[in-house]
C-alpha cells in the first residue's frame, strides 16, 4: 500500500470514528429520495442497520409518523427554494419508540447548476421537543393562573387581576372573559383591578376593550377596585369609561351584580328588566 493510499485509509477511518461518536446521522440520496448512503451511527442513534435503508427504498417513509408523513412528503415534493429544506417530524426508532428528529436536506448541483443528489443530516431532538412541550404546558397553566375566572353564581363571574397588565396579558383577559361568558351565559362579569399595580393608558384601553367585547355577548362588565389614585390617573389620561359600570371595591361590585343593576351602569326603567336579564329570573328583591 502506498503512502497516499495509507493516508487515505487513515483519513477514512478517522471520519468514521468521528461520525460514530456524533449524534448527527449523515445521508445521501437520489433526487427521488432513494437512500444511497447513510452513516454507521444510525445504529446507535435510531436502532437500524445502514443496509436496511439502502435495500428498501420505502424503509424511511414507512417509519415516519402517520400524522407527520403527508405534510412532510408534500413539502419534499415541492420546490427547494434556496437549495435546502429543514423539517421536524416523528420517526419510529428500532425499539418502537417515536422520536422527534430534525432533518436538514441540501440539494447538490453539478458545475452546470443541474441537480445531482440530496445530502442531509438527521438528529434526534426528542429531549428538546419534550422541554418545549413542558414549557408550553407551564405557560398555559401560568396564563390560566394569571387570568382566573371565578363563578360566584350561575350568572355572575369574577376575574381578579393582580400585577402588571401588558398587551399579551390583556389579550388573555379578553379571551378568557369571552370564553367564560359564552360558555356559562353569564349576565355580569366583574373585573377586579385592586391588585393591578399601575393603571396607565394601556391598562385603561384593555379594560375598555374587554367591556366592549363582553357587551357583544349581551353581558355587562363591572370594573371594581377603582381606588382614588386610579380614578385620578384615569381622568388625567382622559380615559373615556363611557357606559362601563365601576365600583370602588369588589364587594360593592358583587352587591351591584346581585341586585341585577347591570344595564349600562343605570337602573332599568320601572317594570322592565335589563336586556341581558330578560331571559333569566331576577334575583330575590327585584
Amino acid at each position: 500500500m502506498t503512502q497516499k493510499s495509507l493516508d487515505g485509509a487513515l483519513t477514512q477511518t478517522r471520519i468514521e470514528r468521528l461520525l460514530n461518536a456524533s449524534r448527527v446521522v449523515l445521508y445521501a440520496g437520489t433526487l427521488d429520495f432513494v437512500c444511497t448512503y447513510i452513516s454507521d451511527n444510525v445504529r446507535s442513534q435510531f436502532g437500524y442497520q445502514p443496509e436496511e435503508f439502502l435495500r428498501d427504498p420505502a424503509f424511511w417513509t414507512d417509519r415516519i409518523h402517520p400524522d407527520d408523513a403527508p405534510q412532510l412528503l408534500a413539502d419534499l415534493a415541492g420546490s427547494f427554494e434556496h437549495g435546502h429544506q429543514t423539517h421536524e417530524y416523528r420517526f419510529r426508532h428500532g425499539n418502537g419508540q417515536w422520536l422527534w428528529v430534525y432533518d436538514e436536506i441540501v440539494l447538490v448541483k453539478d458545475d452546470e447548476g443541474r441537480p445531482v443528489e440530496f445530502v442531509g443530516s438527521w438528529q434526534d431532538v426528542s429531549e428538546r421537543k419534550e422541554a418545549e412541550r413542558l414549557i408550553q404546558e407551564q405557560a398555559a397553566a401560568l396564563a390560566q393562573f394569571s387570568t382566573p375566572l371565578v363563578p360566584i353564581t350561575d350568572d355572575v363571574l369574577v376575574m381578579p387581576l393582580v400585577g402588571s397588565l401588558d398587551t399579551r396579558r390583556a389579550e388573555q383577559v379578553i379571551g378568557t372573559l369571552l370564553d367564560g361568558v359564552g360558555r356559562t351565559q353569564a349576565r355580569v362579569a366583574i373585573l377586579d383591578i385592586t391588585g393591578v399595580a399601575v393603571v396607565d393608558t394601556q391598562v385603561a384601553d384593555a379594560l375598555l376593550r374587554a367591556a366592549r367585547a363582553v357587551s357583544l355577548l349581551g353581558a355587562q362588565v363591572v370594573i371594581t377596585g377603582i381606588r382614588s389614585e386610579v380614578a385620578q390617573t384615569l381622568v388625567q389620561l382622559g380615559a373615556n369609561m363611557g357606559d362601563v359600570v365601576t365600583r370602588a371595591t369588589l364587594q360593592a361590585g358583587v352587591a351591584y351584580a346581585m341586585r341585577g343593576r347591570a344595564w349600562a351602569g343605570t337602573e332599568a326603567p320601572s317594570g322592565e328588566r335589563p336586556r341581558s336579564m330578560r331571559a333569566k329570573n331576577p334575583p330575590p328583591g327585584m
